[in-house]
């Protein structure tokens, strides 16, 4: 079977691989083989395609990603509470962080993979950023 659902600025997706033994000496037990989930949460990659950027929702920081390696750049990045969007600028130069349960923006300095400043206050629940093409 197959779910989906959109809920908090996000859309979540399950597949489930599952069987009924239905031969004659069967229960008719189901048995569930794999379940795959996929849930659309603060993700962006720079312009270069060279760095990935992930909102970890439940630790209120961004790890980035090596692209070439596959490898997670240093710690990660220590954002407002609740980070959901994510979004690079056209440049490449900065991240923007939607902090949900904060009320806020984070601005990441790619770079030198820091917080610039104090978190930018918003309206209430913030969950998607993104940038027009330039």
């Amino acid at each position: 079977g197959i779910a989906g659902h959109e809920s908090f600025g996000s859309v979540v997706a399950q597949v489930a691989e599952v069987s009924v033994d239905t031969t004659p000496q069967g229960t008719g037990v189901i048995k569930v083989h794999r379940v795959v989930c996929a849930v659309d949460c603060g993700v962006a990659v720079n312009p270069a395609g060279t760095r990935v950027y992930v909102a970890n929702m439940g630790t209120a920081t961004v790890s980035v990603i090596r692209t070439d390696t596959n490898t997670v750049v240093g710690n990660p990045i220590a954002v407002g509470f609740s980070p959901e969007g994510v979004a690079v600028n056209p440049s490449g130069s900065r991240v923007y962080v939607t902090n949900a349960d904060g009320d806020t923006v984070s601005l990441i300095n790619t770079a030198t993979n820091t917080v610039i400043g104090n978190p930018i206050a918003v309206g209430s629940n913030p969950w998607g950023i993104a940038f027009s093409p330039p």
